[in-house]
């Protein structure tokens, strides 16, 4: 398992953790005692972990992926529309990351 600081901590760091598994355990193992937060691709077997300490944050590529698959498929409008939100999410992000903590 890989566990990683956000772009905008003071300490950059990356951490990488043997578990036998890719089960929950490992991952609360881990993050315990911390302020957990965990971002994941809606592993099934994380959940139990977001019913107790760890904050689930979801990720936009993943679901991003979907809103795709399903506009290329079906020409959907509502997927359409999620896109362009989505983009519009990650401008916000590609500007904040040029700014400091305090302005951020």
């Amino acid at each position: 398992m890989a566990y990683d600081s956000t772009p905008f901590s003071e300490l950059s760091s990356a951490v990488y953790y043997f578990a036998p598994s890719h089960a929950d355990v490992n991952a609360r193992t881990f993050l315990d005692a911390r302020e957990s937060k965990l971002a994941c691709e809606d592993y099934n077997g994380y959940k139990a972990g977001f019913k107790q300490e760890i904050i689930e944050i979801g990720c936009t590529v993943h679901a991003r992926r979907k809103f795709f698959d399903l506009h290329t498929s079906n020409k959907s409008q509502i997927a359409e529309h999620a896109l362009l939100e989505i983009d519009r999410l990650y401008e916000v992000e590609r500007q904040a990351k040029e700014l400091n903590n305090v302005d951020r």
